[in-house]
């Protein structure tokens, strides 16, 4: 088991290294640290995961239930109806003081999607492919 989650920890890594955005969003896993706009920023785990997974779903409609499995994190837990809807509000305002305004847009009824501007959502395409 161990195994396995080593594996699925360098994938993610790996991922990561082609969402790195020069100059935008950097993301290092394995400290947690975000760098946006060229400040470094540490996130907690759940808000750093939840970040990683809509910054490599860029436009994607991105559901509740998707970003509960994100926070879950694979196994069968509880997480309270708000805890979401709170983790994202203070994604919201790490972002907004990094100067990355209106980057998490609600999608009512569904879930969130990520978009930055479009030029950061082309370079986040191209280092994906």
């Amino acid at each position: 088991m161990a195994h396995l989650r080593r594996l699925a920890d360098e994938m993610t890594i790996r991922r990561m290294e082609l969402a790195k955005l020069p100059g935008q969003i950097q993301l290092d896993p394995r400290s947690r640290r975000i760098s946006i706009f060229d400040q470094e920023l540490y996130l907690p785990k759940q808000l750093f995961r939840l970040f990683e997974y809509m910054v490599t779903h860029p436009d994607e409609a991105i559901s509740y239930h998707q970003l509960l499995q994100v926070l879950a994190e694979g196994k069968k837990i509880y997480i309270a109806p708000n805890t979401l809807v709170v983790k994202i509000y203070r994604l919201r305002r790490i972002l907004e003081d990094t100067g990355a305004h209106r980057w998490l847009e609600t999608i009512p009824g569904f879930g969130y999607r990520f978009c930055p501007p479009k030029h950061v959502a082309r370079l986040v395409e191209q280092s994906a492919q």
